[in-house]
């Protein structure tokens, strides 16, 4: 690689001092809030910290949904059980 291009490691090392508030511009002024957090963002999702958080969001809405399954089915049971039949006479269960 040449040396006019930054390696992996530079990259991480800027990005981590704009993330600590380490890292000044020419005028001596550290990064404002917002960098440091975009700074953390991409830090974490270099390292797969994000990955994870998302993976278990999908996981409890795809439960959620399995849940709403299974409720739904289960009152309309019930709404089947508890109608009166055409004879006048109970359904057993």
């Amino acid at each position: 690689m040449s040396e006019s291009v930054a390696g992996a490691d530079e990259v991480l090392q800027m990005i981590t001092g704009i993330m600590r508030g380490t890292c000044t511009d020419e005028n001596g002024a550290g990064p404002k809030i917002a960098e440091r957090f975009r700074a953390a963002e991409l830090l974490a999702k270099r390292y797969g910290l994000l990955e994870e958080a998302a993976d278990n969001s999908r996981d409890r809405e795809e439960a959620a949904r399995e849940i709403e399954a299974l409720l739904r089915a289960f009152a309309a049971e019930r709404k089947e059980a508890d109608a009166p039949s055409s004879t006048g006479t109970p359904l057993p269960g």
